[in-house]
C-alpha cells in the first residue's frame, strides 16, 4: 500500500496550485520573495543560475526549494520566457496573519506571446502571439501584438496551404504560436521553426481533438472561393 505524502498546509497549497497548472512554472508570493518548490525549483535554479535550497515540508521530509525577491520579478520573468518556459504567478490575497495560512491564488499566466510590461520587451519590434487553425486543406493564421492591438489575419488553401503558412509564420515571426491543428502536424511545424524560437502550444483542454470542426462564414470560406476563381481564370487562360 503506498502512503499519501503530506505537506505542511503551505505546501499543500502550492501543489494545489500546481495541479492546476502542470505545464507552468508556479511561483508563488511569500512575503518579499517569489517561490518555487519541487521540480519547479530545480528547474529555476538552473534556468536563473540562482541558489536552490530546501524547506521542511512536513514529517520531517524536505523539498527542494528556490526563490527570487519580488522586487527583482521582471527581470527573472524575461530570462524564464526567453527559455521558453510559461510562469503562473500566484499573488498573497490576504494581509499575512500570524499563525494562519495566508490565501492564495493564480493571478496570471505569463508566456512569451503575452507580455505586456515595457521592459521585456523590444521596443523596436512587434510581440506577436499568432493562432493556426485548419480544416481539411484551409489554414487560417491570426496574429496579435498584445502590447500594442496590432494584428492581423489571414488564410490559405490548396496543396501549399501549409507551406504558406510556415512561410507566412516565418515573415511574421511570433514569439508564440498556438497551433489548433491535430498532433502531427503541430509535431511538424514545430520541427520546421525551430530555428525562429518561437514556442508552439496547443490549446487548453483537448480542444484540437474534440471538437467538431466545421466551415463558417470568414476567412476559411472566402479562401476557398478565392482558390477557385484562381483555377477559373486559370482554365480561361488555357483555352
Amino acid at each position: 500500500m503506498t502512503d499519501t505524502i503530506k505537506y505542511s498546509p503551505m505546501l499543500e497549497q502550492y501543489f494545489g496550485m500546481k495541479d492546476r497548472y502542470p505545464e507552468a512554472i508556479l511561483l508563488s508570493r511569500v512575503g518579499d520573495f517569489y517561490e518555487a518548490y519541487g521540480d519547479d525549483a530545480q528547474t529555476i535554479a538552473q534556468a536563473l543560475q540562482i541558489a536552490l535550497t530546501s524547506k521542511e515540508s512536513g514529517g520531517g521530509r524536505r523539498v527542494a526549494m528556490a526563490g527570487v525577491p519580488h522586487h527583482a520579478l521582471s527581470g527573472y520573468l524575461h530570462k524564464l520566457v526567453a527559455q521558453r518556459f510559461i510562469v503562473a504567478l500566484a499573488e498573497q490575497l490576504d494581509a499575512p496573519v500570524p499563525n494562519k495560512l495566508v490565501r492564495r491564488d493564480v493571478v496570471r499566466i505569463v508566456t512569451p506571446g503575452t507580455l505586456i510590461e515595457e521592459q521585456l520587451l523590444d521596443g523596436k519590434t512587434h510581440n506577436y502571439l499568432a493562432a493556426v487553425t485548419a480544416v481539411d486543406d484551409v489554414f487560417a493564421l491570426a496574429y496579435t501584438d498584445i502590447s500594442t492591438g496590432h494584428g492581423a489575419a489571414t488564410a490559405m488553401s490548396g496543396q501549399a496551404a501549409y507551406d504558406e503558412v510556415l512561410a507566412e509564420l516565418a515573415r511574421v515571426a511570433p514569439s508564440e504560436i498556438v497551433a489548433d491543428v491535430p498532433a502531427g502536424v503541430r509535431a511538424a511545424m514545430s520541427g520546421a521553426l525551430e530555428a525562429s524560437g518561437a514556442r508552439i502550444a496547443a490549446p487548453s483542454l483537448g480542444l484540437v481533438d474534440a471538437r467538431e470542426r466545421r466551415f463558417v462564414d470568414g476567412y476559411a470560406s472566402r479562401a476557398r472561393r478565392a482558390r477557385r476563381i484562381h483555377q477559373a481564370h486559370g482554365n480561361r487562360g488555357e483555352r
